[in-house]
């Protein structure tokens, strides 16, 4: 049953003209759009306005400037400049008046500091009917069928795509129970893990399962400025740090991660990497910077596929 979760996230101006997660359009295909995704669809319209009012505002500003130095002894020009001034200001501030209101009441209908309020996230809810974040729920993990350790790989069919873990200690929990970190090896690195997808958790799992190494990952959701946004917005990307076992597992086993391009570091956006395709069409990247530009430290960039979650 898809729900609307409105996140108190802090966000990056910027990334408003991009829509929450990423894109103005929510994810989703066909059969998976509900009504939910039509909200998150509203809501990232009224995010894109809002930006594009401040920019419009800040060049009509620019422009009655211009006029005004530009009068000389011109009097309507004068007169006119004002009239430019006083109306964008009378505008932005009813604008950025109306998204006050709103925040302060849900602030005192909430009793939290609500920052940023206009983030919708089209979750499914758990089985067990709470939220993956809720104190004392369980961890919720999509029910799989088939496959078996060391196996090629091959597509569940009941996997979840819609969950996510909306705050950084209930994404670690499940990495935890999963195995994937713990002890010695640190589940995240220096970003929270808020946002990350039940999917790509549970892909994560299925990657530790099959190499029967754990690994930490460094970020996912939330980018390196701290905001949910670019690349990384659906939850459905994370990054790894790298590990001789993690590795070498994923190199040396053509059967189920296939190489592109024999294997050979290949251009990768603003990196290069050697790029590896499991049989659900999942992609292992393992990213460094390009020679003679700055970049990234080494890591594996994991992108899940929506729906595609690959059983070992």
């Amino acid at each position: 049953m898809p729900l609307v979760a409105f996140a108190a996230v802090q966000q990056d101006p910027s990334a408003l003209l991009s829509g929450s997660g990423g894109g103005l359009v929510p994810q989703c295909e066909g059969a998976e759009c509900k009504a939910c995704d039509i909200s998150e669809l509203a809501n990232n319209v009224i995010n894109f306005a809002v930006a594009f009012s401040v920019i419009v505002a800040t060049l009509m500003f620019a422009y009655a400037g211009i006029l005004y130095v530009t009068a000389a002894s011109k009097p309507d020009q004068v007169k006119k400049a004002h009239g430019v001034f006083i109306n964008v200001f009378v505008g932005l501030c009813i604008v950025l008046t109306a998204w006050l209101l709103v925040n302060i009441t849900f602030s005192v209908l909430t009793g939290k500091n609500i920052t940023i309020w206009t983030h919708i996230d089209c979750i499914s809810a758990p089985v067990s009917g709470v939220f993956p974040d809720a104190p004392g729920a369980p961890t919720p993990r999509p029910q799989v069928t088939g496959g078996a350790r060391g196996g090629t790989g091959q597509l569940s069919p009941t996997a979840s795509v819609g969950g996510v873990y909306s705050t950084d200690a209930a994404a670690v929990r499940a990495l935890q129970q999963g195995g994937v970190c713990g002890g010695s090896v640190p589940c995240a690195g220096n970003y929270s893990l808020a946002g990350i997808r039940i999917q790509t958790v549970e892909q994560l799992i299925q990657l530790h399962n099959l190499c029967g190494t754990q690994f930490t990952v460094t970020s996912a959701a939330i980018d390196s400025g701290g905001n949910r946004g670019g690349a990384h917005g659906s939850g459905f990307k994370a990054d790894l740090r790298l590990n001789p076992t993690l590795n070498a597992c994923i190199a040396n086993n053509p059967n189920t991660f296939i190489p592109r391009e024999g294997g050979r570091w290949i251009p990768w956006g603003s990196q290069e990497a050697q790029v590896y395709d499991d049989r659900c069409g999942n992609v292992y990247a393992r990213e460094r910077p390009r020679p003679g530009r700055v970049g990234g430290g080494p890591h594996w960039d994991i992108e899940a596929v929506r729906g595609h979650l690959c059983i070992f």
